[in-house]
């Protein structure tokens, strides 16, 4: 097979979502390493950490609001 017909496997999608389904780790490291970590959305726990923490920000708000 040449070498242009090799398919490499990129886990960065559309250049910034993390999926890869051979990597153990739910947090893995960006492209950066400097800048932190990211979620690999190839694992469930991602999602749910991901709904986690778009939640708890909303709930807060609305528990100030609340007791106004």
């Amino acid at each position: 097979m040449s070498e242009r017909h090799k398919t490499v496997h990129d886990p960065w999608k559309w250049g910034w979502c993390y999926h890869n389904r051979e990597d153990p780790r739910v947090w893995a490291p960006k492209k950066n390493s400097a800048a932190g970590f990211t979620l690999n959305f190839a694992h469930r726990q991602a999602y749910a950490i991901l709904v986690l923490l778009l939640i708890a920000p909303i709930m807060i708000v609305l528990l100030i609001e609340l007791l106004k």
